[in-house]
C-alpha cells in the first residue's frame, strides 16, 4: 500500500486536470495511443499498472511532457532517451525492477520529483546529486546501505524518504538541507542519529521508527517547527530533557522502547494530540501527561501501571485511552469526568470493579474490559450505565 504524499498529491492533481477541460494540455493521458493524436500538447502521461516491461519508446515524442507516471510495472531498465525530456517535472517510477538510472539522467534538469520506492537499488545513483531542483526523492522499500555526503548539496529538497532500507548512518551533511520539512528514515539498522539533524530548522514530519536508536541527539529540542515525530521499536530508554522546547508538536509515537519516565519539559508541549507510549517500563501515568489540556489520544498499553490515578479527570478532550496489558486494580472516580471519551480500552488488567461515576461517560462507544476479574453482578451493572448510549457502547468482556 503506497503511503506517500507526492503519490497522493500527483494522482489528485491528475484528477483535477482531467476534470476541469479547460484544453487538450490538460488532459491526462492513460494510453500512448491516444497521446500520440495531439503530441505537442501532451503534459501529463499516466502508465501505471500495465505491465510495461520497458519504456515505450514513443514516450520521447512527448517533448512538453512534464508529469510522467510509470509505476507498478515490470520496467528492469530505464532508456536513455528519458533524460532528454527536459520540462519533466515529476517522474514515477514506483514499484519497478529498477536497480540503476542512465548515465545521463542528470540532464534532466527541470526535475522536482522523484519517485524510486519498491525496486532493488543498492546505492543512490550519482546522477541523483546533480539535480538541484528536486524538492522530493522517494526511495522506499529498495537494498540501499548507505547515503552519499553529496545528498548535503541538493538543497531544495524538502521532502526525503529513505524507510524500508538497510541503512546504517545518516550522513552529517543532511543537516544543510535547510527547506527539508518531511524526513522518513524507518526500518533501517540506525544505531545513531548525527547532532547535524538539528539544524533542519523547517522539519515538521521526522519518522524513525525500526531502528535500534539508543538515544536521540542532546540538541532535539531545536527542531522548533516539528509537528510529528514518530520513533516506534527502538531502544530509547529516555528522551532529552529540552524535548519539551517541541512546542509545535502535535502527534508523539514512542511506542516498543524502554522508557521510564518523561523529561521534566514535556508539559510545555501545550498543542499536543496524539501520545503513544505502548510497551515501554512505566510503573505509573506519567504526572507530565496531567497538564496536556489538549491531549485527546493516549496510549499506554503494555506497561506495568497500577493505578489511574485522579489526575486523569484533568484530560477533559481525552477521546481515546488505551491501558491494555497493564496490572491495573484502581481507577480514580474523576476518569468520569472525561465526558467526551469514545474508546477506552482496559482488557489484560486486574481489576474487579469500576467506579460508578464512570457512567457519566455517555459517548462511550467501546469500553474493552476481557481478561479482567469482574463476577457476574458487576458485569450485568456495567452493562446497564451503557444501555442508552447513542450510539449504542460495545463492551467486551
Amino acid at each position: 500500500m503506497k503511503s506517500n504524499i507526492s503519490k497522493l498529491t500527483f494522482f489528485l492533481l491528475f484528477f483535477l486536470l482531467a476534470q476541469t477541460g479547460i484544453s487538450q494540455s490538460s488532459t491526462v493521458y492513460t494510453s500512448i495511443k491516444d497521446a500520440l493524436k495531439n503530441k505537442k500538447e501532451v503534459q501529463y502521461l499516466n502508465l501505471s499498472g500495465q505491465e510495461l516491461r520497458k519504456v515505450p519508446r514513443k514516450i520521447k515524442k512527448f517533448k512538453n511532457l512534464k508529469q510522467l507516471d510509470l509505476s507498478e510495472n515490470l520496467i528492469t531498465k530505464l532508456p536513455k532517451f528519458l533524460a532528454k525530456m527536459p520540462n519533466l517535472q515529476q517522474l514515477d517510477l514506483n514499484t519497478n525492477k529498477l536497480n540503476s538510472v542512465p548515465k545521463n539522467f542528470h540532464k534532466l534538469k527541470n526535475l522536482e520529483i522523484l519517485e524510486l520506492s519498491n525496486n532493488y537499488f543498492i546505492e543512490l545513483p550519482n546522477q541523483i546529486f546533480q539535480l538541484k531542483q528536486l524538492q522530493e526523492i522517494w526511495f522506499r522499500n529498495n537494498k540501499l546501505v548507505s547515503i552519499p555526503n553529496e545528498i548535503g548539496g541538493l538543497i531544495n529538497l524538502r521532502v526525503l524518504d529513505f524507510s524500508g532500507n538497510k541503512i546504517d548512518i545518516i550522513p552529517p551533511s543532511i543537516g544543510s538541507l535547510k527547506n527539508l520539512y518531511q524526513l522518513r528514515f524507518s526500518n533501517n539498522n540506525l544505531k545513531l542519529i548525527p547532532d547535524e539533524i538539528c539544524d533542519l530548522a523547517s522539519l515538521t514530519d521526522f519518522r524513525i521508527s525500526q531502528n535500534q536508536l539508543t538515544k536521540l541527539p542532546n540538541q532535539f529540542g531545536k527542531l522548533y517547527q516539528l509537528r510529528t515525530f514518530e520513533a516506534n521499536e527502538n531502544l530509547l530508554t529516555y528522551l532529552p530533557e529540552n524535548f519539551g522546547d517541541l512546542y509545535q508538536l502535535d502527534e508523539i509515537y514512542l511506542g516498543k522502547n524502554q522508557i521510564n519516565k518523561l523529561p521534566k519539559s514535556f508539559p510545555k508541549l501545550r498543542r499536543l494530540q496524539i501520545l503513544s507510549l505502548e510497551d515501554n517500563k512505566f510503573d505509573s501515568i506519567p504526572k507530565e501527561i496531567f497538564t496536556i489540556p489538549t491531549l485527546s489520544t493516549l496510549d499506554l498499553s503494555y506497561n506495568q501501571i497500577t493505578v489511574v490515578p485522579s489526575q486523569i479527570g484533568k484530560l477533559r478532550k481525552l477521546n481515546i485511552l488505551d491501558l491494555r496489558g497493564n496490572q491495573i486494580t484502581y481507577i480514580d472516580k474523576e476518569i468520569g469526568k472525561i465526558r467526551f471519551l469514545s474508546k477506552l480500552w482496559l482488557g489484560d488488567n486486574n481489576l474487579s470493579k469500576l467506579p460508578i461515576e464512570m457512567k457519566e461517560l455517555k459517548w462511550l462507544e467501546i469500553l474493552s474490559l476481557y481478561n479482567n476479574h469482574f463476577d457476574s453482578k458487576t458485569k450485568n451493572e456495567i452493562e446497564e450505565w451503557y444501555k442508552d448510549n447513542d450510539p449504542k457502547c460495545s463492551i467486551n468482556f
